[in-house]
C-alpha cells in the first residue's frame, strides 16, 4: 500500500484530502504541520508528497525547498495544492523541483490521476535506484528506529516529537500526558511502561509510578519527608512527587538526590 504524507495545515481540506486518497487505496498520514511535515518526511520517506500552498506562499515555499534540498527526500513525488494561478510563480515551483501542481478547488478525479501517474513515474525510474530504508509511520508498531525522536497521534494529524524536547511524561490511566519544553502538553494514548521501552534512559527517569522526567529540565529537588522528594520542572506549574522506592533504587546514580 502507497504511503502519502499530506502537509496541509487547514483541518478541513486535510480530511477531505485523506479522505479521497484512503478510498482509493492509499495509506494516508497528515503531518501536524509544515515543519512537522518535513521532519517526518525525511525520517521515514513517504512515497509521496502532497503539500498545499497559501496565496502568499511564503512558509510552505521554505518547506517545498527543504523537502528538495534535503537528499533523501529529493527524489520522492512532490505535488503541491494551490490557490495560486499566477503562472509564473507555478513555474517557478516547478523550477526548484516540484512534480506537478493542482488547483484548489480540486476536483477528485484530477487528484488522484496526478498521483497515480507520479507513483507510476516514481515505481518505474525512482525507487529502483534508492538506497534509502523507509522506516514505519506507525509509532506503537515497532520500536522506532531513530533513538532522538518519536512519532505521536494528534487527531488524525502525526506529530515529530524529539526526546531533547520532552519534560515530563505524567500517566493518565491508559493514556499520558507530554509536557514539552516549548509549553504545548500532548494526550497520547501510551503507558508509562511503553514510554520507558522508547525513552533514552540517560537522561529519562522514572521517579513514580506515575511519572517520567527528563533530568535536564530538572529546576530543583528537595526532601520532603523520610526519603521522599519534590521535584520542580521548567515550565511545569506543579511539583511532582520522587517515591520511596525510585529514590532507593537512583539514589546513587543521580547526584541531586
Amino acid at each position: 500500500m502507497k504511503r502519502i504524507l499530506i502537509i496541509e495545515e487547514d483541518n478541513h481540506d486535510a480530511k477531505k484530502i485523506e479522505n479521497i486518497l484512503s478510498d482509493s487505496g492509499y495509506k494516508t498520514y497528515v503531518a501536524e504541520n509544515n515543519n512537522n511535515g518535513f521532519e517526518i518526511a525525511k525520517r521515514y520517506l513517504p512515497d509521496l508528497i502532497l503539500c498545499s500552498t497559501k496565496p502568499n506562499g511564503v512558509y510552505v515555499s521554505k518547506a517545498i525547498t527543504d523537502l528538495i534540498n534535503f537528499e533523501q527526500t529529493f527524489s520522492i513525488p512532490l505535488i503541491i495544492l494551490t490557490e495560486n494561478t499566477n503562472v509564473r510563480e507555478l513555474k517557478n515551483y516547478m523550477n526548484l523541483g516540484v512534480d506537478d501542481f493542482v488547483n484548489k478547488p480540486f476536483n477528485n478525479d484530477d487528484l488522484l490521476l496526478s498521483v497515480k501517474t507520479r507513483l507510476k513515474k516514481y515505481d518505474a525510474i525512482i525507487r529502483k535506484h534508492t538506497q534509502f530504508d523507509s522506516n514505519k509511520f506507525e509509532e506503537d508498531e515497532n520500536e522506532p528506529e531513530f533513538d532522538d525522536h518519536i512519532l505521536v497521534k494528534i487527531g488524525n494529524r502525526l506529530s515529530f516529537v524529539k526526546f531533547s524536547e520532552i519534560i515530563c511524561v505524567t500517566a493518565l490511566k491508559e493514556y499520558s500526558k507530554v509536557n514539552l519544553e516549548n509549553g504545548k502538553k500532548i494526550i497520547v494514548r501510551k503507558s508509562l511502561k511503553k514510554w520507558n521501552e522508547v525513552l533514552p534512559n540517560d537522561i529519562f527517569l522514572q521517579i513514580h509510578r506515575a511519572a517520567i522526567i527528563n533530568i535536564d529540565f530538572i529546576e530543583e529537588a528537595k526532601k520532603i519527608n523520610g526519603r521522599s522528594y519534590q521535584v520542580k520542572m521548567k515550565s511545569v506549574d506543579e511539583s511532582l512527587i520522587l517515591s520511596k522506592r525510585f529514590a532507593n533504587k537512583l539514589r546513587k546514580k543521580y547526584s541531586f538526590l
